[in-house]
């Protein structure tokens, strides 16, 4: 009874394969377009505004390289509150940058329970 108690009270909710799919290919997105603002920027003159803003895009670029192990991280844990975390932490940083987008948590379809089992509907559980 207390193992059961300890787990209400400890054990964070799991990350659904879909739900990491997700999060990862946004923040593969994000990369994708700092990148491309990076490159951008590089192939301008030489400048110190322009070194200074190289800087903040390689900045990003290698924070978005840490929060990508964060996540897998946290998945392999299957700890969904840690990803939701780092999740939040990127947003902070990604609201610097207000060409990119923020990662949204996107909407999971229920779990079916059941399906062929002759009901006339089937039970879903949200996950």
């Amino acid at each position: 009874m207390s193992l059961l108690l300890t787990c209400f009270a400890g054990c964070a909710p799991s990350i659904s394969p879909e739900r990491y799919d997700s999060w990862s290919r946004q923040l593969d997105e994000v990369r994708v377009s700092a990148g491309a603002s990076r490159d951008r920027v590089a192939a301008e003159s030489s400048s110190t505004l322009r070194e200074d803003e190289l800087l903040r895009w390689e900045a990003l670029m290698k924070t978005l390289a840490l929060a990508q192990t964060a996540g897998a991280l946290a998945y392999l844990r299957n700890d969904a509150r840690a990803l939701d975390d780092v999740q939040a932490k990127v947003n902070d940083v990604l609201e610097l940058f207000p060409a990119l987008p923020l990662i949204v948590k996107e909407h999971e379809g229920p779990y079916i329970v059941d399906p062929g089992a002759g009901h006339e509907g089937y039970s879903e559980l949200p996950r």
